[in-house]
């Protein structure tokens, strides 16, 4: 098996949920979300993309910079900090320069809020943050995309016994840096504070059970929960396989959410089975968000 062989570059299912773009004979925007899987830059990926950077993510290139805003998971902390076994058994840990990787893939933004956050200790949040904005990434999303008077915003949470909680507050109510933290009115208020600033919200989410096909009960719950609050958008990660993608109505008000539990490994050195297929999920939406119109369909 060649190196490229060996090399988990999983886009091998790619799932579509369409929108109608008009209504009444008007033509209206029409935003292009593309959100991916688990990324992966350090142990063997780092060695490779050493030597051949411009094929990890070249088979993807061509989705991911066409999309008004794409996404992914990034499972490797950007850091020159050693790992804390303390923090967990997985040395993922990758260089703070392997963020022009996904910068020349043409990803706007990507998820840091996982089980892997903290792993070379509490500042380790704070250097992937950095790593990430001189590549040209937001790793938070602060301000809301723009698309022909379309605002779309993604945020990210996590839940898990691994992550560096957020350090004490400043006198302004602020984080005094950075750091992953999950609770329901914290969230709350981050979900309603960005449905006022942007039409359409996306929230990932991390946690759930690992390597399992079917969809993820507890992230299925809280994407009941995040639609009820107006999230039009669920993608979960961290099961680091495929899981089905499902549209539901929490609010039965017409306005769906899309979810996606697991997309599986985008980018990674997995050989587990099931960890090396992948997915992909493009959402075409509007200012009405996904709207009752829309379709769903995988091809492969």
């Amino acid at each position: 098996m060649t190196w490229k062989g060996r090399l988990l570059l999983a886009v091998a299912a790619t799932a579509v949920l369409s929108v109608a773009a008009a209504a009444g004979g008007v033509r209206r925007p029409i935003v292009r979300l593309l959100f991916g899987g688990d990324v992966m830059l350090g142990r063997g990926v780092a060695r490779i993309g050493g030597a051949h950077p411009d094929v990890l993510l070249a088979g993807i290139g061509f989705q991911v910079s066409s999309a008004d805003l794409a996404v992914a998971n990034l499972e490797s902390p950007l850091t020159r900090r050693r790992h804390d076994p303390a923090r967990g058994p997985n040395a993922l840990e990758a260089s703070p320069a392997s963020s022009s990787l996904l910068a020349a893939a043409g990803f706007g933004a990507v998820g840091i809020a996982n089980n892997h956050a903290g792993n070379a200790g509490p500042a380790t949040v704070t250097d992937s943050a950095t790593a990430l904005a001189k590549g040209g990434r937001d790793p938070a999303r602060r301000r809301p995309l723009d698309r022909a008077g379309v605002r779309a915003a993604h945020r990210r949470c996590a839940r898990d016994p691994h992550r560096p909680a957020l350090a004490r507050r400043d006198r302004s109510g602020a984080p005094a840096r950075p750091g992953v933290a999950w609770d329901e009115p914290r969230l709350r208020t981050v979900v309603a504070r960005t449905r006022e600033r942007a039409d359409v919200v996306a929230i990932g989410v991390q946690g759930g059970a690992e390597y399992v096909p079917e969809t993820d009960p507890y992230v299925m719950r809280l994407a009941r929960i995040l639609g009820s609050w107006g999230v039009d958008v669920v993608w979960g990660s961290g099961a680091h396989v495929v899981q089905p993608i499902r549209l539901i109505d929490p609010n039965r008000d017409g306005r769906p959410t899309v979810v996606a539990t697991s997309l599986g490994n985008l980018l990674f050195d997995q050989h587990i089975s099931g960890t090396q297929r992948g997915a992909m999920l493009e959402v075409l939406t509007g200012k009405g968000g996904v709207g009752r119109s829309g379709s769903a369909r995988r091809t492969r």
